[in-house]
């Protein structure tokens, strides 16, 4: 959930919550930080699922390089 979502969600149980400005500050470089870093793992995962189906064998081939079975 978004920063924003999560201070609408506190708000709607206890009326009280407001995060003074520099912790907002904090909590919205801690969201981008942690949005990139799923980004990150994201592409990880999808490149090393792409290589999983790659036919590594037929491409050593194809490109004249030997392998051993």
């Amino acid at each position: 959930m978004s920063l924003d979502e999560a201070v609408r969600l506190a708000r709607g149980r206890r009326k009280v919550v407001r995060p003074n400005q520099g912790f907002m500050v904090q909590l919205r470089i801690f969201e981008k930080v942690t949005r990139l870093r799923e980004a990150q793992e994201r592409r990880a995962a999808e490149s090393a699922a792409e290589l999983d189906e790659l036919d590594l064998d037929a491409l050593a081939r194809r490109v004249g390089v030997l392998t051993t079975s």
